[in-house]
């Protein structure tokens, strides 16, 4: 294991939130869960207009599905930016090979449960999974979070 902190080709150490840590933060922090409160509007209200009021119960497990990744990631955002200790890499490269299966668990069970077409889920849910590979293997072996939060068992 070395010592010394690992450098950027310009010979600065790699240490802190910056770069692309800095942007994940961000992102996770403000766009998504606007995005994710927007994408459950969105469907709320299309399932009102087509269901003549009557929202189904499925359109609100997935709302509370996404509210609860949404702040699942704020929380894993949080830790990232004001605990520099490895149990934040840890959670964040949890986050990102474990949401991809909770959401997927959870419209299973819903698409099962109410006979609906899968065709629109998996081309989102693969957008979904690209995303949260690439981010779970920059946590994984990015120098940055290495010499910011040290060590985990990833």
């Amino acid at each position: 294991m070395e010592t010394e902190k690992m450098t950027s080709q310009d010979g600065h150490a790699l240490y802190g939130v910056g770069g692309w840590l800095a942007w994940w933060i961000f992102i996770s922090t403000f766009i998504s869960p606007i995005l994710g409160f927007g994408q459950y509007a969105t469907l709320y209200a299309s399932s009102k207009i087509k269901s003549a009021g009557d929202v189904p119960l499925f359109v609100h497990v997935i709302g509370i599905s996404t509210v609860a990744v949404s702040i699942w990631q704020l929380v894993v955002a949080l830790n990232l930016k004001y605990r520099l200790i490895p149990a934040s890499r840890t959670m964040a490269i949890t986050f990102h090979f474990a949401s991809p299966i909770f959401t997927w668990l959870v419209c299973e069970l819903v698409f099962t449960a109410y006979n609906l077409d899968r065709s629109i889920f998996f081309e989102e849910f693969g957008k979904g999974v690209f995303i949260s590979l690439i981010w779970g293997t920059y946590f994984i072996r990015s120098k940055r979070c290495k010499n910011t939060y040290g060590l985990s068992e990833f």
